[in-house]
């Protein structure tokens, strides 16, 4: 049921998902710290 309910967490913020796992990309990649 938990499993299901981030599912359809993940789903509703799609676009705003996809943005932030770039983002999380190009800090792995650019660490600055």
């Amino acid at each position: 049921m938990q499993k299901g309910m981030l599912e359809n967490n993940l789903k509703s913020r799609n676009g705003k998902t996809k943005l932030s796992n770039s983002r999380i990309c190009w800090i792995l990649n650019n660490p600055l710290y």
